[in-house]
């Protein structure tokens, strides 16, 4: 019985991770950054503290805090209908932030954020 809990528990997360990824979504990484970065229309949308933000970020970028209390508002009011390079500094608040931008044609994720480049 004791198994079949840490299994269930196991395919939940497995199912959740899955979720996060939409097929709108595209993860990418540092080597096809500057690729990304050349498609037309891209906005870029950094989600970390303005602290952050201020002490270096990407050519172009915007900041929206992700730990703002008006951050889920701030998104739905983006146009939906252009593509979006999200990141922030490790990949876990843009990671979570995907669940604002399942309505968006196109979001490219820079998967392990700003800290790895």
């Amino acid at each position: 019985m004791k198994k079949l809990g840490i299994l269930a528990t196991f395919l939940s997360m497995i199912s959740g991770g899955m979720a996060q990824t939409a097929e709108n979504v595209e993860n990418i990484g540092k080597s096809q950054l500057e690729t990304v970065l050349d498609t037309k229309n891209i906005v870029v949308l950094d989600i970390r503290t303005p602290q952050e933000f201020h002490a270096g970020h990407l050519p172009k970028a915007k900041n929206i805090n992700y730990f703002d209390r008006d951050f889920a508002q701030k998104i739905q009011k983006l146009d939906k209908n252009v593509p979006y390079l999200l990141y922030c500094r490790s990949g876990n608040r843009s990671g979570s932030a995907l669940r604002y931008f399942k309505e968006f044609k196109k979001i490219y994720h820079l998967n392990r954020g700003y800290g790895a480049l």
